[in-house]
């Protein structure tokens, strides 16, 4: 009798597929809030969601080096109360935040084998390049009463969000078997 070897999906260097949903928090940067001198560093962290396409090609047969690149979409909130003397300098007790981003990136990677075994860890580095296709701001005084603007439009909020944003990214995936991590 012969026994039938399977190789691995974390130990092949072959071209792959992969549909990814990602739970997590993004940091948003918002002007600091300057009081009587005071800086009040103003960087909201949103609950984001996430559902993202991405292919890996196959950059080396012998290696298992490599490019990814695919789009995704995300949603990002945060709703956050404020310091008190930031609520009595400026009126407003409480803010709210919604993103929806569609998003593009390009890495290269390096994945990390263990023999005979379904684990994997692959490092990889590149760019990403954002479009904001929804933002919306809400703020509410302390009894409630509250307004929503448009994070894009000039005339309701100064400055505004830009529409597109790239950056530079890093990271690492653990991978077992089919599930990431």
């Amino acid at each position: 009798a012969t026994k039938e070897i399977q190789e691995s999906f974390a130990n092949t260097y072959e071209d792959w597929d992969e549909m990814r949903v990602e739970i997590g928090s993004n940091m948003y940067i918002q002007p600091d809030i300057v009081i009587q001198g005071n800086t009040y560093k103003n960087r909201p962290t949103a609950f984001g969601v996430a559902v993202n396409y991405l292919h890996g090609f196959a950059v080396s047969k012998k290696k298992p080096l490599f490019l990814t690149t695919g789009f995704g979409m995300r949603y990002g909130m945060y709703n956050e109360k404020l310091e008190p003397v930031i609520y009595e300098y400026t009126g407003i007790a409480r803010e709210k935040f919604k993103l929806f981003t569609l998003e593009v990136p390009v890495n290269i990677g390096y994945r990390f084998n263990k023999p005979d075994s379904d684990w994997s860890a692959m490092l990889y580095t590149g760019i990403y390049m954002r479009l904001h296709l929804f933002g919306k701001l809400e703020e509410e005084d302390g009894s409630g009463y509250g307004i929503g603007i448009n994070i894009f439009d000039k005339n309701e909020l100064q400055p505004t969000f830009e529409r597109f944003q790239c950056g530079w990214q890093f990271g690492c995936d653990v991978q077992y078997r089919k599930f990431v991590f």
